[in-house]
């Protein structure tokens, strides 16, 4: 046993654990925390925002399956860190986020940044809904057990960030202790799935005329894309991954039983394709209300009478929307992987490229890039266009992240990408200034490929200072601003439903377009910049940014005005609003 203080108990674990780096902004609550982390030589990264910095770690679990740590000081450094944290919760992505907290001898006595009034000392209660557990540490001895159960907690199952209170006085306090070896705190292995009931979701899959598998982010985040891909080569089962999240990329989208996305916005092949299944398997997909077109039977899911297969690591997700005639708890790789030796015993490899279903679909993905075609050729300069020119300048591999707005399903429905973890996105909370830091923690996990954050100008403020963390630490990555002067995406729904809208235009009071200049602001940090204005401005400045070897940032000057603004949407998503009263 060693006599360490709290805070270097901390830091003796995270070396252990292999953290590859920490990531928040330091503030007295934290700040012995902080300093042994780095005193014991593990990064510290100073990112400018607590959403920021959660969103670096995001990216970097998305991009590599590995956990980082995010730390803030307590109070407003703790709550500016719920929306970052809330967003790895719903996408199921890990981190290990501890803040600081005031010592507790004073705890009640009004202590700066203290969390108080009805109950002492609680941030904790402001972040347990976001996360799978939440500690609030009150001695140095505790510190051991709660960091390893933390990390266990944070990658096991169903993954997702955790958080660790840590009151400055119990940083500073010391106790004999032992740190724990992270390897004998971790259970190993993937969780199988019952055989039997594998067996039956072999028979139906087997037996089906119109089988569908749906892909969600379940199958990347467990690595199961080769498995998903063979069960279905073996059968000749067209896929459809879930578009907005990690589903997308789970198998080549050039492949060509790649039926490409249900839901909205969609795609035709995916919603007729899905809506006329007689068997539907569902691996680590949540069914969403953008996958599922908000759930109204018939536009995507006719479930029943379609047969829904479903399996997942997370028991609570099965038959949480539609009954399932197999509902299998298991991992998702080994899942697929059992399922594929029991389906070679019951069948051969089906030669489905001269079946009339192949040629069904086959015909419907032409109708879906006919549709389409339109957006990607644009004479004028929108958000399809340069999506698709951006495909162009790209190499296979790279790896795309979005926010939210009209970027989020441009890029989904028309940037192809052709591999699991290539495209990133703050998919179930669809937060607002996700691309930049996130994009950050993609590059710094995969530092050798084309790193490129598409956002829109509305939700590219919202980080906009985490420029500053990209060119302090010399990460290349380019970060393009598909700028319309305002919320467009918002302005047209409002639009749509009422005929007019509010708070959606930056208008001054003379009634002008107001906008910063992006540009200007890019290169006051130091980046590589540029304003792109034409069409044939695209495919030139994108060669100069990506060749830059810098930071870069381009200002696209898209299209505002409906129809040009986004994309087309197939399938449904409702969004219930009053009717107003005619005056």
């Amino acid at each position: 046993m060693t006599v360490m203080s709290g805070a270097e108990i901390v830091a003796e674990y995270l070396a252990k654990e292999e953290v590859p780096f920490a990531v928040g902004l330091p503030g007295h609550s934290v700040m012995s925390v902080v300093h042994a982390i780095g005193s014991r030589g593990i990064k510290v990264m100073m990112a400018r925002t607590e959403q920021g910095a959660c969103h670096i770690a995001d990216g970097y679990f998305k991009a590599c399956g590995k956990p980082a740590v995010v730390f803030t000081t307590s109070g407003a450094g703790a709550t500016n860190a719920a929306l970052g944290t809330a967003t790895a919760f719903i996408d199921s992505s890990a981190f290990v986020l501890i803040t600081g907290d005031v010592p507790r001898k004073f705890a009640g006595n009004g202590n700066l940044q203290g969390l108080e009034r009805g109950y002492l000392s609680d941030v904790n209660s402001v972040l347990r809904p976001l996360v799978k557990a939440s500690w609030y540490v009150s001695t140095p001895e505790m510190l051991p057990a709660t960091l390893h159960r933390a990390f266990k907690m944070a990658t096991s199952g169903r993954p997702g960030p955790v958080h660790i209170t840590i009151p400055s006085d119990v940083a500073a306090a010391t106790a004999d202790v032992i740190i724990p070896d992270p390897g004998k705190h971790k259970p190993r292995g993937r969780v199988r799935a019952d055989p039997d009931e594998l067996g039956k979701a072999a028979k139906l899959l087997v037996k089906a005329k119109r089988p569908v598998i749906l892909a969600g982010g379940g199958v990347t985040m467990s690595g199961a894309s080769r498995e998903l891909r063979a069960l279905a080569e073996h059968l000749g089962i067209p896929v459809v991954t879930s578009e907005l999240g990690m589903g997308k990329g789970a198998i080549p989208e050039d492949h060509p039983l790649c039926a490409f996305y249900p839901g909205s916005p969609g795609s035709p092949s995916g919603n007729e394709i899905t809506k006329k299944a007689d068997l539907i398997l569902a691996v680590g997909c949540r069914f969403t209300d953008f996958t599922s077109s908000s759930w109204i039977p018939g536009i995507t899911f006719s479930i029943p009478p379609t047969k829904l297969v479903q399996i997942d690591i997370d028991p609570t997700e099965i038959a949480k929307d539609y009954p399932v005639e197999v509902g299998v708890v298991g991992d998702a790789k080994a899942s697929l992987n059992d399922l594929l030796e029991i389906v070679k015993g019951l069948t051969k490899p089906r030669n489905y490229r001269n079946t009339p279903y192949f040629k069904e679909l086959t015909e419907l993905k032409k109708k879906f890039a006919s549709d389409v075609s339109g957006l990607r050729n644009s004479k004028e300069v929108t958000q399809a266009r340069f999506v698709t020119e951006l495909r162009k300048a790209l190499g296979r591999d790279a790896i795309i992240v979005s926010s939210t707005s009209y970027s989020a399903p441009v890029i989904s429905q028309l940037f192809p990408v052709y591999g699991p973890r290539r495209h990133i996105a703050s998919s179930g909370f669809s937060t607002m200034g996700y691309a930049l830091p996130a994009a950050i923690g993609v590059k710094l996990a995969r530092p050798d490929a084309q790193v490129v954050a598409v956002d829109g100008d509305g939700s590219f403020m919202f980080t906009a200072s985490e420029l500053a963390t990209a060119m302090q630490n010399g990460i290349h990555l380019m970060l393009a601003i598909h700028n319309n002067k305002g919320f467009i995406s918002v302005k047209d729904s409002m639009v749509h439903a009422f005929g007019s809208a509010f708070a959606v235009d930056p208008l001054t009071p003379d009634g002008k377009l107001y906008s910063p200049d992006f540009k200007k602001l890019a290169e006051s940090y130091g980046c590589y910049s540029e304003r792109i204005t034409d069409v044939s401005d695209i495919q030139p400045a994108l060669k100069r940014a990506l060749s830059s070897k810098k930071t870069a940032v381009l200002e696209v000057m898209v299209e505002r005005e409906f129809p040009k603004t986004g994309t087309k949407f197939w399938g449904h998503w409702e969004v219930p609003a009053y009717q107003p009263k005619k005056r």
